[in-house]
C-alpha cells in the first residue's frame, strides 16, 4: 500500500496536513518534489520528519509519495537503494505511482526501454514518453493509480484502474489537489472532493487551466 499526492496552488498548510497524512498509507518511506522550485527529498524517513523543512508558495506544484513494507518496490530493491524510490523523473515527467506493474519486465522488452532500476514504477517515465500517457497507462497490467507532471507540456496527468484516487479541481482559484484518499484532505475541503472513477484519466493544462477527462 503506498499513498500518493499532486498539490497545485493551494497553502502551505493544506500541504503540510496532506503530506503528513500519507503516513496514513505507509511510514517506511517518504519521497516528494516541488517541481515549480526543482528541490525535494527521498528517504526512508516519515513524512513528518520533513514537514517543517519542505518549502511551498502558492502556485507552486508538489507530487508526494510514501509506502509501506511489503511493497513491491522494497521487494525489488528500493528499500536499499534511493535511487529506487519515488518519485520517479526523468528529463520530462515526474511520477508518483501505487499499485504493481505485473507486466513491467515484458513492455521493457517490448518497447527497448531503457530501463536502469529494478523496480517496476522505474519504467513507466521510459514508457509513457514514448508511447504517450493513455496509451501507457492502457498497457500496465495490475493495479494502478499515478500523477505525473509532464515538463515540457506543462500538463498534469492523473489516473487510475481500480485503485483508489481523490481529487479538488477549482478553476476559479485555478487550484487542483490530488490524494489517495478523501480523508488525506483538510476536513473542511473534504466536502469538495471527487472520486476519480475506475479506468479514468484526468488532464489539467496548467497554463490554460482546463481539465480533460478521458477513458481507459
Amino acid at each position: 500500500m503506498c499513498g500518493i499526492v499532486g498539490l497545485y496552488n493551494t497553502t502551505p498548510q493544506v500541504v503540510n496536513y496532506m503530506l503528513k497524512q500519507l503516513e496514513t498509507r505507509g511510514r517506511d518511506g517518504f519521497g516528494y518534489i516541488n517541481l515549480t522550485k526543482n528541490i525535494g527529498t527521498r528517504s526512508l524517513l516519515t513524512p513528518s520528519k520533513f514537514i517543517k523543512k519542505i518549502v511551498y508558495e502558492k502556485r507552486d506544484f508538489l507530487i508526494g509519495n510514501s509506502r509501506a513494507i511489503p511493497t513491491t518496490e522494497f521487494q525489488q530493491g528500493a528499500i536499499k537503494n534511493l535511487d529506487s524510490q519515488q518519485p520517479m523523473q526523468d528529463k520530462n515527467l515526474t511520477i508518483v505511482f501505487n499499485g504493481l506493474i505485473a507486466n513491467d519486465k515484458s513492455l521493457i522488452e517490448e518497447f527497448k526501454l531503457n530501463v536502469t532500476k529494478t523496480v517496476d514504477t522505474a519504467m513507466l517515465c521510459p514508457l509513457l514518453n514514448k508511447i504517450g500517457v493513455i496509451n501507457g497507462m492502457k498497457k500496465l497490467d495490475g493495479g494502478f493509480s499515478i500523477v505525473l507532471y509532464d515538463k515540457k507540456k506543462d500538463v498534469v496527468w492523473f489516473g487510475r484502474n481500480f485503485l483508489p484516487m481523490t481529487y479538488i479541481y477549482d478553476k476559479e482559484k485555478k487550484q487542483l489537489i490530488i490524494a489517495s484518499l478523501k480523508e488525506m484532505f483538510p476536513k473542511e475541503l473534504q466536502t469538495k472532493v471527487i472520486n476519480v472513477s475506475p479506468y479514468t484519466v484526468f488532464r489539467y493544462d496548467v497554463k490554460k487551466n482546463n481539465l480533460f477527462q478521458y477513458s481507459l
